[in-house]
């Protein structure tokens, strides 16, 4: 039923991703896609290779982060987390989530030396 909904051109689904999207997009002809499900993919194939370039970034970061003397533990258990929470909102559907046990592991990983 759902999918059906979608499928339709005179569904609002379609009408409030156009309104959501920036001019730029519009002008790429998106307006001419007969559906919602046609225009979410179409912005995939669009976008979804920066996306994973993101990730890639964000990884990289989060894998090289290392607490120093100068940084509390605190400021680090924070900044440890936003890299999380990035990882897991970059991720890609084919990425599965990290576990608890790996999370764990990278958490003392980067605690390096200065485990104070």
């Amino acid at each position: 039923m759902q999918q059906l909904l979608i499928d339709n051109p005179s569904c609002p689904h379609k009408e409030a991703l156009i309104k959501a999207l920036q001019p730029a997009d519009l002008l790429k002809g998106l307006r001419h896609l007969d559906s919602a499900c046609s225009i979410w993919i179409h912005l995939h194939d669009e976008y979804g290779c920066r996306l994973e370039f993101e990730y890639i970034r964000i990884n990289s970061e989060f894998q090289s982060l290392r607490k120093t003397k100068e940084v509390t533990m605190d400021a680090h258990i924070t900044r440890f987390n936003e890299f999380l929470q990035e990882l897991e909102y970059n991720k890609p559907t084919t990425i599965p989530a990290l576990q608890d046990k790996a999370i764990n592991l990278q958490f003392l990983q980067s605690l390096g030396n200065d485990r104070d």
